[in-house]
């Protein structure tokens, strides 16, 4: 009779502990499907984000097609917007791929790596934190920013004395130029946040 019992008892574990590796099994799928579609959505945003780019170019090359046949404060104020609005598109791609990446190395590899019982998996951006160690420089995030206020200064330089319309114009570029700073220290943010997480 104890043998009988025993067999009971080892079945029941056998098909417990195969409960359990078909249920990681299929949470591994899902995760791994999350992962497939966060990276999925990063490379859309690097579409738009390259979309934007070429909108850029074809703006500057009718700009410069127009110059003589408008006003040169809206060209060139106006040109200031244009550029600032597809300033934040980028970094709104940007801070968007950050997100992604940091809720795959954070959220996402806990949840796979208590599956796998193992850590040997996407590595490529802890690798590249460890590569970049911690003197690295964010000039991809603040380079557009210092160009900006470069350009600024120099339409507001090249336009002087200001008129009420110059004004007008600085004005809602300096608003512009405000948000793009708050996004940028979003960014670095994130950036950091990973980055320091990732080391």
């Amino acid at each position: 009779m104890g043998g009988i019992e025993l067999d009971k008892i080892d079945d029941a574990e056998a098909s417990e502990s195969g409960t359990h590796q078909k249920t990681s099994l299929l949470l591994l799928q899902v995760h791994l499907a999350e992962y497939q579609a966060l990276t999925t959505r990063c490379t859309y945003w690097l579409v738009v984000e390259y979309g934007f780019y070429s909108v850029l170019a074809i703006y500057v090359a009718l700009v410069g097609q127009i110059w003589n046949t408008m006003s040169h404060a809206l060209l060139a104020w106006g040109s200031g917007v244009v550029v600032q609005l597809i300033e934040l598109v980028w970094l709104a791609t940007v801070v968007e791929r950050y997100r992604a990446t940091r809720y795959i190395e954070r959220e996402l590899r806990a949840m796979v790596r208590s599956l796998v019982e193992a850590d040997s998996f996407w590595g490529y951006e802890s690798h590249l934190a460890r590569m970049r160690g911690a003197g690295n420089t964010l000039w991809a995030e603040y380079m557009p920013v210092v160009l900006t206020l470069v350009g600024l200064v120099l339409i507001a330089f090249l336009r002087h004395p200001l008129s009420r319309e110059d004004y007008l114009w600085l004005a809602l570029n300096v608003a512009l130029f405000v948000c793009i700073v708050m996004m940028t220290v979003g960014v670095v943010r994130t950036r950091w946040d990973f980055f320091a997480h990732a080391a």
